[in-house]
């Protein structure tokens, strides 16, 4: 079956494409950032007892990659490495696995799903297991050297 590549990062929201005989693969980098007005204790204690940041609006961090398949950024881990779902909108509710890319840009498989994050956080540096299959770029235009983007 033929592969064709949807750029997430130019789009918001729900996105639907249908082409016959084609697997369409999500791919780019996009962060989830809720709005300053939702900071609590709540993500102040998370932060503390798993260095699990949660990004809001009055800090979002620069990205210098583009990943295939699509990764939207919830979180940071203080240290340089990032917390995001993958092929989806971050939705900790949603089946899409959590991962974790490393300062080195290398990406981990962490949990199966947002509720699994959510019941086993306080291991979730135990549970890194190397996310066959991802691959970095620098950017898109990078990626479109190697891969037919579908526009």
């Amino acid at each position: 079956m033929k592969r064709v590549y949807l750029d997430r990062t130019a789009h918001s929201g729900a996105v639907g494409v249908i082409v016959p005989d084609v697997q369409i693969i999500p791919v780019g980098t996009t962060i989830y950032y809720m709005p300053i007005a939702l900071k609590s204790e709540e993500y102040d204690n998370f932060a503390d007892k798993y260095g699990i940041h949660f990004i809001f609006a009055d800090d979002i961090p620069e990205i210098d990659f583009y990943t295939v398949p699509h990764i939207d950024i919830f979180a940071t881990d203080g240290k340089g490495g990032f917390l995001g779902t993958v092929g989806n909108t971050s939705d900790l509710e949603s089946v899409s696995p959590i991962c974790f890319i490393s300062k080195e840009k290398i990406c981990y498989l962490l949990f199966e799903n947002g509720s699994e994050f959510l019941e086993k956080v306080e291991n979730w540096q135990k549970q890194m297991k190397l996310y066959e299959g991802f691959k970095f770029y620098n950017n898109r235009t990078d990626a479109e050297e190697e891969l037919e983007f579908i526009n």
